[in-house]
């Protein structure tokens, strides 16, 4: 799908769409004439909105597997808010076996939309596709304090320190307040961070490119012979 930036698993891509066409409630135009943006996204107040009329809905999503994080957080994480005895009524824990069956994915995304907010730990690496999944599908990613803040400013994304911040009493002052802000149009979430054009046009503008038009195909293949004199 060629719209779907920050999905590192492309073949998510296909099953994203196909959900967020599903419960669109309107269609956004292209930002900046893009020819590579979002062609349907769900209206950002749709989930949200329902879910503060709905306070018994569970509103954190737990889903993840524990084993593809070397910090061990993750692990800490499902024995302090999944275990039966302690559990809150306030989450949602599924475990998530190895591997994605692409079939069964628009019957999972449809499933974990319902909670308006999904925890983001990083897995293998400090990052996680998750966090954009979830802004998608309308959802709002919970994710930890790091080096990637920067990534997450102007997106409708919490960001903690500990999991000792995650309360019933928390969740429900974040969704209001984020809510707030996309019923009355806050220019404050900047959904043109999720497609690729942005970050293109991004990255160009602080490359030797930017200041003149060349046949980039040919420069690449000019680098490419730079080693030594010999292609590498």
């Amino acid at each position: 799908m060629r719209s779907i930036a920050g999905i590192n698993c492309y073949e998510m891509g296909r099953a994203l769409q196909y959900v967020r066409v599903q419960n669109s409630s309107s269609a956004l135009s292209s930002l900046f004439n893009s020819t590579d943006s979002i062609e349907y996204y769900s209206s950002p107040v749709v989930l949200s909105q329902s879910s503060t009329q709905h306070t018994k809905t569970q509103l954190l999503l737990i889903n993840f597997q524990r084993e593809t994080d070397p910090t061990g957080i993750r692990s800490r994480i499902w024995e302090v808010f999944c275990d039966r005895a302690t559990r809150s009524n306030f989450i949602k824990c599924i475990n998530k076996s190895q591997g994605v069956d692409i079939s069964v994915l628009p019957t999972i995304y449809t499933r974990n939309r319902q909670h308006p907010f999904w925890l983001s730990p990083r897995g293998n690496g400090l990052d996680c596709h998750r966090t954009w999944e979830a802004l998608y599908l309308d959802v709002i990613p919970i994710v930890w304090n790091s080096s990637l803040n920067s990534l997450y400013v102007n997106l409708p994304i919490i960001v903690i320190n500990d999991y000792s911040e995650i309360t019933e009493k928390f969740l429900l002052t974040k969704l209001r307040e984020i809510v707030f802000q996309k019923r009355n149009k806050w220019p404050i979430h900047r959904y043109e961070k999720l497609k690729f054009g942005y970050w293109r046009r991004l990255i160009l503008s602080k490359s030797r490119h930017a200041i003149r038009t060349i046949n980039r195909e040919n420069q690449c293949w000019r680098a490419k012979r730079t080693r030594n004199g010999h292609g590498y």
